[in-house]
């Protein structure tokens, strides 16, 4: 519910709905909800087509009244034959037709399409902006080492670690899954989009996430470094431990971000997450373009940017705080593995583990 991701724990299921209420009665209203929106492009069309007519009809009395001058005998028949040739059916129909056509053939390459004005800006856009963690990357792995810098040792630290994450959808959060105490359990757990997660284990206060919000305004440590690539445990605005998470790139990735620029588009990432991480997947995917340690509200900035000096972009991403940016973009995609708000804020939802329906949907 809700996000939730299970990796690997049983799960007892219990039927709360049938029918029209289940989520996959939901994506299929969704569907028809698509097909039956008339995107601005299918508008334009049935306004042209209305000027059309009357542009037509106003020829025919024209032609009609020449030919009753000149042959009386022919002018019924010219007439009709004029208004045949010149009817607006195809004009009206085509747009509609290939706007439906165009969303079956999305499905097909696994994206779902929610609101079919995305088409048009699909088409459109020149630039496509993702979002790092959860979109390029699958999660991290592991946890590639652990320092500590308080009294408690490693294997406590990453227990503590392990509770505070264990309700939370973010990627960083599964590195910590095979640590988990069962006797430790995180109580008033609160997640800070683009921050990390707050709780209380065994009674005392917790933080854990990037080194400002674990702190919570606490002295900086007293470290031989900065904290920049590091997600930070702290008690009590004190850091206990700093853990370095290894990303591990979609399969492909790289063969779709070389078809994009094939294609035209401008290619960047947008990331809240540290610097050298951003670097690292930046460079394995041949991105020039990258910002890092991003806030939602610096994404969303930094989206109205790029689309006040072109013709739009495209938004790809997956997270809580990714949903205000996608909501802004020409047209936004959210991944299926993504939060039930980022969905939902997003005109496109790609199915998969892989990239690559982007540019066959292109």
């Amino acid at each position: 519910i809700a996000g939730t991701i299970n990796l690997d724990r049983p799960v007892e299921l219990v039927v709360g709905a049938i029918g029209q209420d289940t989520v996959l009665a939901g994506i299929v209203r969704l569907l028809e909800r698509a097909r039956g929106s008339r995107p601005r492009i299918a508008l334009a069309a049935d306004r042209a087509a209305r000027w059309f007519v009357a542009g037509i009809l106003a020829a025919a009395l024209v032609v009609a009244g020449a030919w009753l001058l000149v042959d009386p005998t022919r002018a019924f028949a010219i007439t009709l034959a004029m208004l045949v040739v010149t009817c607006p059916c195809a004009l009206a129909l085509a747009t509609p037709v290939a706007i439906a056509a165009a969303i079956g053939t999305l499905g097909r390459f696994g994206l779902l399409v929610t609101r079919p004005d995305a088409l048009e800006a699909l088409a459109a856009a020149n630039r496509i902006v993702f979002d790092k963690t959860g979109t390029l990357t699958l999660g991290p792995s592991r946890v590639a080492r652990t320092e500590t810098c308080g009294d408690l040792g490693a294997a406590r630290c990453l227990a503590i670690a392990a509770a505070l994450e264990r309700g939370s959808a973010h990627p960083v959060a599964t590195a910590f899954r095979s640590f988990e105490d069962p006797a430790l359990v995180a109580a008033d757990l609160r997640e800070v989009g683009g921050a990390g997660v707050a709780g209380v284990v065994a009674g005392r206060s917790y933080r854990i996430g990037r080194l400002e919000f674990a702190l919570g305004g606490g002295s900086l440590p007293q470290a031989p470094h900065d904290g920049a690539d590091r997600v930070w445990l702290a008690v009590d605005h004190q850091p206990l431990a700093a853990f370095e998470v290894d990303d591990q790139l979609r399969p492909g990735s790289r063969a779709v971000f070389d078809e994009l620029r094939a294609l035209g588009l401008e290619i960047e990432i947008a990331s809240g997450d540290s610097a050298e991480r951003v670097v690292r997947i930046a460079r394995a995917l041949g991105v020039e373009r990258y910002a890092a340690r991003l806030t939602p509200a610096d994404k969303l900035a930094r989206l109205q940017a790029i689309q006040q000096s072109g013709p739009g972009a495209i938004m790809v991403g997956d997270g809580v705080n990714d949903a205000p940016v996608l909501a802004a973009a020409g047209v936004s995609i959210a991944l299926q593995s993504g939060t039930a708000l980022a969905q939902s804020s997003a005109d496109l939802i790609l199915f998969g583990r892989g990239l690559a329906a982007l540019p066959r949907a292109i």
